[in-house]
């Protein structure tokens, strides 16, 4: 693999992780559903698959999601709720900062407005790095829709092969696949830095120790 490759990453479980079980047992004490239909409400229905494709606002989500609940909560109470549920994953921003001169980076997520701009927020440094962000709620497409790694193809001007995908669903990367993306599930931070390896990518030669 050459310089002239561009690497592609997800976002959610791969550079940052997160747990969606914070917002649903914080949403309990405003509802009287219990967690499981919290949890498939929240993460798992067609009003969040509608939110991530930005067919609706944050507001709509926000009221749609509290009559749904039957829910005594303010936009003001539930928005920290819905959001605060990321944190860091270990070493995956110092990889990234060691091939951002050797390499054009890109993301691609499935994600909402609130999520993404509170993660711009509060994890500034992790996206510094990259030429470019695609985000399902802008372009009202979702992987694993072929039209979204179409899109990217056709963005980036390049062979599909030269593009360098993880994410951390094997759906996913299938979908990519049928495209002729190099791509790979993410597993852990050890194996990802593996895989650079394998491809002959170029980083910081600290970094290749398994964490």
């Amino acid at each position: 693999m050459t310089q002239e490759c561009v690497i592609l990453f997800d976002l959610g479980r791969v550079l940052i992780d997160f747990d969606h079980n914070i917002a649903v047992k914080r949403m309990k004490h405003f509802c009287s559903l219990d967690e499981n239909n919290i949890y498939d409400l929240f993460f798992d229905s067609d009003l969040t698959d509608r939110f991530e494709k930005g067919l609706i606002s944050s507001l709509e989500f926000f009221q749609e999601l509290k009559a749904r609940l039957n829910a005594k909560i303010s936009y003001e109470e539930f928005v920290p709720i819905w959001n605060e549920i990321f944190t860091p994953h270990p070493g995956m921003r110092e990889i990234v900062e060691s091939l951002k001169d050797n390499y054009s980076l890109y993301m691609v997520s499935n994600i909402n407005e609130l999520h993404f701009k509170y993660l711009q927020q509060q994890f500034k440094d992790y996206f510094v790095y990259f030429s470019y962000i695609f985000l399902s709620y802008e372009l009202k497409l979702r992987k694993p829709d072929l039209k979204i790694y179409e899109l990217i193809i056709d963005y980036l001007k390049i062979p599909a092969e030269k593009i360098i995908y993880t994410d951390d669903r094997p759906e996913l990367v299938n979908a990519a696949k049928k495209l002729d993306i190099d791509a790979f599930v993410f597993e852990s931070t050890a194996v990802f830095k593996e895989e650079l390896i394998r491809r002959n990518i170029k980083f910081d030669l600290v970094l290749n120790k398994r964490q």
